[in-house]
């Protein structure tokens, strides 16, 4: 069985791609039998959850923002006053 020092590296590792089969077994038995990991798998899924849906809100409120005519017009407004 693998410690939980592997099993917290290949969770880790989950998060961003897909874990070879051998290597994805072992994470789950080691889930199944550990009471610390699986709280620590939980974790690391709302932190990518949170940081995926706040990298979708910033490009939303990016693509949101004035457009390049816009900010000349306000530049040039505010220089004549």
């Amino acid at each position: 069985m693998i410690s939980c020092e592997e099993a917290a590296r290949l969770i880790s590792r989950s998060c961003d791609s897909k874990l070879p089969f051998r290597e994805w077994i072992s994470l789950r038995l080691h889930l199944l039998m550990c009471r610390v990991c699986p709280r620590f798998l939980r974790q690391m899924r709302i932190l990518k959850g949170t940081a995926v849906h706040q990298a979708r809100r910033r490009e939303a409120d990016e693509s949101e923002g004035l457009s390049p005519e816009a900010k000349e017009r306000i530049q040039t407004k505010l220089k004549k006053s």
